[in-house]
């Protein structure tokens, strides 16, 4: 289960959703059956904010619990991303800065126990980086729709 709200005021945006998910697994091993359950809590918000100057900034922040995904549990996680972009020349020309996994938070560690046996699965990198962009439009972009013949007779019997 999942809620989304979308909000807008002046020259600021926002979108969050929270929601719930819960994941049972059952299945047999060496002639014993093996239960698996948890829930999860999850959150996004986005944060977007026209400045003076066609400046816009924006954050965003995810979370999760721990949490049951295929055979694995894994642990809770919490990331934030920033992003700054400006328009140029009638919005032509846009330069944009971003900067993803801003504390370097994005670790993984996932794990399954099989009698007693424990198998751990750890993804421990460094997944902060920095991005510049630079984008030009060059001429006008043209779109074109045409309908096919029985799409013009539906469309005729639609008044």
């Amino acid at each position: 289960a999942s809620l989304t709200i979308p909000w807008q005021y002046k020259f600021w945006t926002m979108q969050n959703s929270a929601g719930y998910n819960y994941n049972r697994n059952k299945f047999e091993s060496e002639g014993s059956m093996i239960t698996q359950q948890k829930g999860m809590f999850y959150f996004y918000t986005y944060q977007g904010f026209k400045l003076p100057r066609e400046i816009n900034l924006s954050v965003i922040y995810r979370c999760n619990t721990s949490g049951l995904s295929g055979l694995f549990y894994h642990n809770a996680q919490h990331v934030v991303n920033l992003s700054v972009s400006k328009s140029f020349s009638n919005d032509r020309l846009s330069v944009s800065l971003r900067y993803d996994d801003v504390f370097n938070k994005n670790k993984t560690k996932g794990w399954i126990k099989f009698h007693d046996v424990t198998f751990v699965n750890r993804m421990d990198y460094d997944n902060s980086y920095v991005s510049f962009s630079l984008k030009y439009k060059f001429g006008k972009s043209t779109r074109s729709y045409t309908l096919k013949e029985n799409s013009k007779e539906e469309m005729k019997r639609i008044k």
